[in-house]
């Protein structure tokens, strides 16, 4: 489902969204209907919960630049799609849990971002054990403010 409001208070984590904030929920939601929701805006915050959307599609909201908040829930995006995102925008906040096709080779660059103040991993792979769907990276990790 996707829901945009303006100023609308989320329940979980208590932030303010603005209208250019999107929360897309469900398989549904594939690159190409997605897409044609988000194509020429400037998505400032998104939340992608278990939908069906890609890494084409983080590439296409991070080539504006305006993304500062990401959280994900999904077993589509791999290390490409938060790479691309990282490294195109000034992300402040990046939440991603069971993601399993995220591995330790995002933190790299996860590392070098600097805007990021607030940093929440659950569910990804440690790319360096055998089988990542088997070991997944269950502890949180927190960044403070720098």
């Amino acid at each position: 489902m996707l829901r945009r409001g303006v100023w609308r208070q989320v329940a979980a984590g208590g932030r303010k969204q603005h209208k250019n904030c999107m929360e897309l929920q469900g398989k549904r939601w594939d690159n190409e209907r997605a897409l044609a929701k988000v194509r020429g805006k400037k998505i400032r915050s998104l939340d992608l919960f278990n939908s069906s959307v890609d890494d084409v599609f983080l590439a296409e909201v991070a080539s504006t630049g305006s993304l500062k908040s990401l959280h994900v829930s999904s077993d589509v995006i791999t290390d490409d799609g938060i790479i691309a995102v990282v490294e195109n925008c000034s992300v402040s906040s990046l939440l991603l849990s069971g993601v399993p096709k995220v591995t330790d080779r995002s933190l790299e660059s996860i590392a070098q971002c600097a805007t990021i103040g607030e940093l929440y991993l659950e569910g990804t792979c440690d790319n360096r054990s055998v089988a990542c769907a088997a070991s997944p990276i269950t502890r949180t990790q927190f960044i403070g403010d720098r």
